[in-house]
């Protein structure tokens, strides 16, 4: 992930609306990404369930043009759990797919939560007639090909679509964002071990009404699958949020004092943060959202040394400074909430602090700043 991904818009603001947000009481706004698809298929009907597409640069939702085995119900799912921090809550999700063949006019096509676990072989079709299925692959029984099976052929799915669309001739199309689609990303967050992805179902009592959809081994990567997802970032407060001398140390090279807590896989979270982690993910980070508050030029790690900017209080820049770098390092979260009774910045959230902070700033009013608190 990059260094800012997690502070989205919270902290990208210009100078100008710093003095906005100064008086704005509305919490932090919720964090957006964009998931590329994880795994897709195409369950195609075949007596002996012999067929896939893993593989393939498309997948198929409908009913093919022959007289027997013509219907195809596509496969997709998202690794959620692989950016979203644990605890979040998703407020928004939109699937977007190409669509990229058809014979057929406009038609529904819904969004089914897939109720068992599926795979994705190495089959390989150029088309929506299938290939034979390799080891792994999801096929009209099969979960995994060749042991592994559906409850039902056709694939195990939650009967009440969970979003649904008309796609008509060529170009992008959207599912969402509904309630439904939401829960279900909820739940995979929630639970990945759940996380089986959606189905899409087209016009199957049609002939010649199939359309197909650019996978996520498309060639034309802007054609590939995307979730777009709004969450809100859980209220992570460490108890052992360190404080600006733990930054110091961190900048000036000093090594911190030995018994501290082993850092996350990532180098980030609860602990002493690696040397490695600190410098290619956090002071990037810190840097950039300074220079967005309007401190261009002002390192992050001079402003909380011994010799910080003169042009004001040095107290008020190095904490706006630790503010950042604890968001950065994964030990706050722009949403959560601020005591406004101790609060002199009239924020209700971690990322309304900050951006009060460095407009009081910025504005010359350097007591004001200190006077602000996140406790």
């Amino acid at each position: 992930m990059r260094p800012l991904t997690r502070l989205g818009v919270s902290l990208r603001v210009a100078s100008a609306a710093l003095l906005v947000l100064l008086v704005s009481t509305t919490p932090a706004p919720a964090d957006v990404i964009i998931l590329p698809a994880s795994r897709d298929n195409t369950l195609i009907e075949n007596l002996s369930g012999s067929l896939s597409n893993g593989a393939g640069n498309a997948f198929f939702a409908g009913r093919t043009g022959q007289r027997s085995g013509s219907i195809r119900r596509g496969l997709i799912a998202f690794d959620v759990g692989s950016v979203i921090p644990p605890g979040a809550t998703i407020t928004n999700a939109i699937l977007t797919l190409h669509m990229s063949r058809t014979r057929g006019g406009g038609t529904h096509v819904n969004l089914h939560r897939v109720a068992s676990d599926w795979g994705e072989g190495a089959s390989l079709s150029s088309g929506a007639i299938g290939a034979p299925a390799a080891p792994g692959d999801a096929t009209w029984f099969h979960t995994f090909f060749s042991d592994r099976f559906w409850a039902l052929p056709g694939g195990d799915f939650v009967s009440v679509f969970s979003a649904t669309t008309i796609v008509n001739q060529f170009g992008f199309y959207s599912w969402g964002s509904t309630d439904d689609m939401v829960a279900d990303v909820q739940s995979w967050l929630d639970e990945p071990v759940a996380n089986f992805g959606w189905m899409l179902l087209g016009d199957e009592r049609t002939r010649s009404t199939a359309k197909r959809f650019d996978s996520r081994e498309s060639f034309l990567e802007a054609r590939r699958p995307a979730l777009m997802i709004e969450f809100s970032s859980p209220c992570t407060k460490s108890t052992g949020a360190p404080g600006a001398g733990y930054w110091r140390r961190q900048c000036l090279g000093i090594p911190a004092d030995g018994g501290g807590l082993d850092p996350a896989p990532n180098g980030l979270g609860p602990g002493r943060l690696t040397e490695e982690a600190f410098v290619d993910q956090v002071l990037p980070c810190a840097e950039s959202a300074l220079a967005d508050l309007g401190f261009a030029g002002i390192g992050a790690c001079g402003a909380i040394g011994d010799h910080p900017p003169e042009f004001c209080h040095p107290n008020a820049l190095r904490r706006l400074t630790t503010l950042v770098f604890n968001v950065c390092a994964g030990r706050l979260s722009t949403s959560c909430p601020v005591n406004d009774g101790v609060s002199g910045c009239g924020a209700q959230s971690i990322g309304g602090l900050i951006d009060g902070l460095a407009g009081r700033i910025l504005a010359g009013d350097c007591l004001g700043a200190i006077r602000c608190s996140d406790e």
